[in-house]
């Protein structure tokens, strides 16, 4: 507190950190209570930093290699389809956020979008077509990418400006949110595959690096035809 002449000067934050990451403490922080400051906090805001920046650099890497264009929309796979439709639904939650004047709500929506829905699970699904698909292929994992990038960039103005600012200097100065028209809906259920992943996942997270032979049989429910070598277990 002032009184106790033991504030932390926003300038010398800014030097120890950078202003993007004492943005996120701040509209992160419980406005309607009192404010407690302490460097654990701040290391969680710059890891939180450090997700969304790394996972808008991907993003931004495989989209500059191409533009949005509409008459790819038809060859997009139901996977690309599924992340721009919830894409749509992190916009309308970020909206929501707003519109409630919930600032940590908003910081919380982009997060869960980047880290579960983009690091966790689309980019690594689509990792293996970026390095061994056609070209094609590429083509429109690169399409996908760039309507994700440009709306992303437009959600993560507002917490972090100078990233953004920084990741747009060389493209397009414009940041708009904006979804085309004429994507389709995904036509299977991704979150029960999403839930099938994490459970198989958690197997072999608990057997850690144990080289056991082991077979996992598919509920047939699940559509994607997955094959896994874990622990024998059926879900």
């Amino acid at each position: 507190a002032k009184s106790g002449k033991n504030g932390k000067s926003p300038i010398d934050l800014i030097s120890k950190y950078n202003a993007d990451i004492l943005r996120l403490w701040a509209i992160s922080s419980d406005s309607l209570h009192d404010v407690k400051f302490s460097d654990a906090a701040m290391d969680t805001h710059k890891e939180t930093f450090r997700k969304i920046r790394n996972t808008l650099r991907y993003v931004e890497s495989v989209a500059a290699k191409s533009h949005t264009n509409a008459k790819r929309f038809h060859c997009f796979d139901d996977i690309d389809n599924y992340i721009i439709s919830k894409l749509d639904e992190t916009i309308q939650k970020a909206h929501d956020a707003l519109e409630e004047m919930s600032l940590p709500k908003y910081v919380a929506v982009i997060k869960e979008f980047c880290i579960s829905d983009l690091s966790q699970f689309y980019l690594e699904a689509r990792k293996d077509v970026l390095y061994c698909g056609t070209e094609d292929e590429r083509l429109n994992i690169g399409v996908c990418m760039s309507i994700i990038y440009n709306n992303l960039c437009a959600l993560c103005y507002p917490i972090m400006p100078f990233a953004v600012t920084e990741f747009k200097r060389s493209k397009s100065p414009s940041i708009v949110l904006s979804i085309p028209k004429g994507i389709s809906k995904p036509k299977e259920d991704w979150s029960k595959i999403r839930s099938f992943r994490h459970k198989v996942n958690s197997m072999l997270e608990q057997h850690g690096g144990n080289k056991l032979e082991l077979s996992i049989v598919v509920p047939s429910e699940y559509v994607a035809p997955y094959f896994v070598y874990g622990v024998s277990q059926v879900l």
